[in-house]
């Protein structure tokens, strides 16, 4: 009930591009909107209506389960030019190790680290 693109449609495409917690609040409560809403990408889906205290929880345990993923420790990021071992601090590039200063190497890994995200300038 947006206007221009559907909440389907903007869950979808903030799904491609991030892996932020989504949670769909819609006056739409069918199976089938909350079924698309997860297929989409959609982390939960509150139908409007539905009592404070429960969205209260819903929003907790997402941000929750969020979060605890985020603080997961990885020792190593790949893609397909860089990889990087976190325990050791080496760097690969394209099949060569690359030797980087402390500070180049903070930098890799915070740029690494918030892909796809706004990093603040402090």
């Amino acid at each position: 009930m947006l206007p221009g693109l559907s909440g389907f449609e903007i869950c979808e495409r903030v799904r491609d591009m991030s892996d932020v917690p989504i949670i769909m609040y819609s006056a739409l409560g069918s199976e089938t909107e909350k079924v698309e809403a997860f297929e989409k990408g959609a982390d939960d889906y509150i139908v409007k209506g539905t009592g404070m205290g429960e969205v209260m929880a819903r929003v907790s345990a997402v941000v929750r389960r969020a979060t605890n993923v985020a603080t997961e420790p990885s020792n190593t990021y790949a893609d397909d030019v860089i990889s990087i071992n976190y325990t050791s601090q080496t760097v690969v590039v394209r099949g060569e190790q690359t030797d980087l200063t402390p500070t180049e190497y903070k930098l890799l890994t915070t740029l690494v680290n918030q892909k796809g995200r706004p990093i603040p300038a402090d």
